[in-house]
């Protein structure tokens, strides 16, 4: 039993090591806007729409990511795109990877996206809306359907 338990820890480390091969570097509000009519807000929609850019010779990848947040009455509607860029290094499985782009890559930037958003309405005179915590599993196939791979480009200024 305690061989088994020595292969499980060395597994974890094994993985913590690599998780740390994967990280966000930097991201971008490339667009923000809102849009407000009168009434009173309902319930909202949240609509997404994620790509993602694989640079396997400088080791990035760029999620774009656009979020749409409509209320059902109609009267207001925010749009966000942020852009970010997460390094990855040889020490990953190139098997792994992809769980890193379509699954990692959306959590780890979600939170920041929450909060914008809620800053955005809140100063707007709109009530904050706080976006609740999401699973972004699902969102992973339709990326991984809107990735493509690049050839080297200057971050800062062709993709801004």
């Amino acid at each position: 039993m305690k061989i088994n338990m020595q292969t499980q820890h060395e597994s974890t480390l094994k993985e913590t090591r690599e998780a740390t091969s994967f990280k966000l570097n930097q991201f971008i509000i490339k667009e923000a806007h809102i849009i407000r009519n009168t009434g009173e807000p309902g319930k909202y929609n949240l609509k997404f729409n994620p790509k993602g850019y694989i640079n396997e010779q400088e080791q990035i990848f760029m999620l774009e990511l656009e979020i749409e947040v409509k209320d059902i009455k109609d009267t207001f509607e925010a749009k966000v795109k942020i852009l970010s860029w997460f390094e990855f290094d040889n020490k990953i499985k190139k098997d792994n990877l992809n769980k890193y782009f379509y699954q990692n890559a959306p959590a780890i930037i979600f939170p920041y996206i929450r909060a914008y958003i809620s800053s955005l309405t809140a100063l707007s005179g709109l009530p904050a809306i706080n976006l609740p915590l999401m699973n972004m599993l699902a969102l992973g196939k339709e990326l991984s359907e809107n990735t493509v791979t690049i050839e080297p480009v200057n971050k800062e200024s062709e993709l801004i």
